[in-house]
């Protein structure tokens, strides 16, 4: 039947390579009985803060499980600015809507403020989403490859001659999804200096702000000079290992709250009123629990690094938070799907091409399981790695 065809939006999208595709993979092979060390999923592995839980159960228990209001409960907007306001950021309740996590709250942001045929521009790598999220709002996406040597570094000369008279937005994400890069001083101030007094809006995906490890982390919201173009996203998921909780958040310009509180009640109404009262009380109490996993991602990503030192040609840019690593695997002559495959069935151990993020020749290590395994997978990808790298001669 013609109606089983898929929509145009859909058929941009990709069906092969994903995280999610490699992640079912994996999972297939696990139920088949065989070991399988998840590198592939970037989700912590540590549980959501007592605090947090126990708020939540009290908000069921006292029967808040109505809807809220579309742009979330006072409590939760209020706590938001607090914690910001720990980290130099000073945002205004008023112009905080909660969402359904980051991706509904960059889904609403494109729906709500960009039209058909707009540009958004994409520094590449990055996260899966975004390509896809455009696709859906029906704007095109326009991918600008960062600089790749010791970190992910904003090429300016590359942007701007991406510009066209169609672009209305460019998106960046800091610490880095799937590099683990940290946007530097420097380069914000570039781009910040570039955009200004440009109807162009910059959306900054900082999902990843409080895992830092040898960097800090350098907000375009310090910037008041563009205040009134930047867009500001962020969540509990990562922050306090809360991602089923589905609890995101977006601030913008005043002018534009009404357009992005509509586009979000269109497509949720509001987020998951119990969850709100739970996050509320984790940026209130939880501060030292999120010290205390990004000490332990540290540790994490000091095994993963030196594990890739063994592996010659397997060049990365330095993570400096978040918990991923995006190592080259052009010297073994396969595409990264290929390595990803051959990896997981002969040894269980799972990554994700990278092309899934917009780059050839690279896969994603996610070390979010115990370190003890991920030595032990480290160990098995530094095997097969030398394995391939064997069969070329090189």
């Amino acid at each position: 039947m013609n109606i089983h065809k898929k929509s145009k939006r859909i058929s941009q999208c990709s069906f092969e390579g994903g995280i999610r595709d490699i992640f079912e993979a994996a999972l297939k092979l696990q139920s088949e009985g065989k070991e399988i060390f998840h590198l592939e999923i970037g989700e912590p592995d540590f549980d959501s803060p007592i605090e947090a839980r126990q708020a939540c159960i009290e908000a069921i228990n006292s029967s808040r499980t109505h809807y809220t209001s579309m742009n979330g409960i006072p409590e939760l907007r209020k706590a938001i600015v607090d914690h910001e306001a720990k980290r130099g950021v000073l945002l205004d309740p008023e112009n905080i809507v909660v969402t359904c996590g980051a991706e509904e709250a960059l889904m609403a942001l494109l729906l709500g403020l960009l039209d058909q045929g707009d540009e958004v521009i994409l520094i590449t790598p990055c996260y899966v989403a975004y390509k896809e999220q455009c696709y859906f709002a029906g704007v095109v996406p326009v991918e600008v490859p960062a600089d790749l040597g010791e970190y992910y570094g904003l090429n300016i000369d590359r942007i701007s001659a991406a510009v066209t008279e169609k672009t209305k937005m460019i998106m960046i994400n800091s610490p880095n999804n799937p590099s683990g890069c940290v946007v530097n001083r420097s380069d914000m101030e570039k781009l910040v200096d570039f955009i200004k007094g440009k109807d162009i809006w910059l959306l900054t995906d900082e999902c990843y702000s409080a895992i830092i490890y040898d960097e800090e982390h350098v907000s375009s919201l310090k910037y008041p000079q563009v205040s009134d173009q930047v867009l500001y996203v962020n969540s509990v998921s990562k922050t306090f290992a809360m991602t089923g909780w589905r609890i995101g958040y977006a601030s913008m310009p005043p002018q534009v709250v009404p357009c992005i509180a509509k586009s979000h009640l269109m497509l949720t109404s509001c987020a998951p009123s119990f969850s709100q009262y739970g996050a509320a009380e984790a940026f209130r109490k939880s501060s030292d629990y999120t010290s205390l996993i990004c000490g332990e991602f540290k540790k994490r990503r000091d095994v993963v690094v030196s594990a890739l030192r063994q592996c010659p040609g397997a060049d990365f840019p330095s993570p400096k938070g978040a918990f991923y690593v995006l190592p080259s695997i052009e010297r073994l002559g396969t595409t990264p799907l290929e390595f990803a495959i051959g990896l997981m069935n002969k040894f269980g151990v799972a990554v994700t091409p990278g092309d899934a993020f917009g780059i050839k020749n690279r896969v994603r290590i996610a070390y979010t399981i115990d370190i003890k395994k991920i030595k032990r997978a480290m160990e098995l990808f530094v095997v097969y790695y030398n394995e391939c790298l064997a069969k070329t001669g090189r």
